[in-house]
């Protein structure tokens, strides 16, 4: 239940559903609602379960370990997060499929949550993540068909100030990846 919990955690604050709904509802209006959730999700799902299976293959073949991963990761991460703090908002193409571009890749499944799918997996298992990663999804889903109502309640002041908190709890969990990562390789033995 713990591993699930992190797993959990950690995956919601790289997706960060609340801090996707501003951006989601100027999207929406542009093209039919549902149509661009589902595409999304179901892009997310896709891509991040994909780049799950293939990811360690992939990293195996050109000599990268799980210990460099998540060093790299762990500084994608704390940069795509200070980024959303300290910087400007993505701002979404206005023609294509919008939920599969940008919503659902790379705002959905895009370098945080990747980076983050990969290093729950080593950490937590294939299963767990998974799992976790689905419930996300349906979570995203969920709070995103809602949008027009939380931001009735929250204000989109207030949605803007939720995505900084998550951004920063992101840099957090990004530094935890850092000092994981750099354990990992000093413990190695050398060559």
């Amino acid at each position: 239940m713990k591993a699930f919990f992190f797993s959990f955690t950690t995956l919601f604050l790289a997706l960060d559903p609340l801090g996707l709904i501003p951006l989601y509802m100027e999207i929406s209006h542009q093209t039919q609602e549902r149509e661009v959730l589902k595409a999304s999700v179901s892009t997310a799902f896709g891509v991040g379960v994909g780049f799950l299976l293939l990811g360690k293959g992939l990293f195996k073949a050109v000599g990268i370990t799980m210990a460099d991963f998540q060093v790299a990761g762990g500084f994608l991460l704390l940069a795509l997060s200070l980024k959303d703090l300290l910087g400007q908002p993505y701002q979404p193409p206005q023609r294509g499929d919008l939920g599969v571009v940008p919503l659902g890749t790379p705002l959905m499944a895009g370098p945080a949550t990747l980076t983050a799918l990969l290093v729950c997996q080593n950490i937590y298992g294939f299963w767990i993540t998974v799992l976790a990663f689905l419930v996300n999804l349906a979570l995203t889903y969920f709070i995103l068909s809602r949008c027009e109502r939380i931001i009735q309640v929250i204000g989109t002041r207030g949605a803007r100030a939720l995505a900084r908190v998550t951004s920063l709890f992101l840099a957090a969990f990004a530094v935890s990846f850092i000092r994981r990562g750099l354990t990992s390789i000093l413990r190695q033995p050398s060559p």
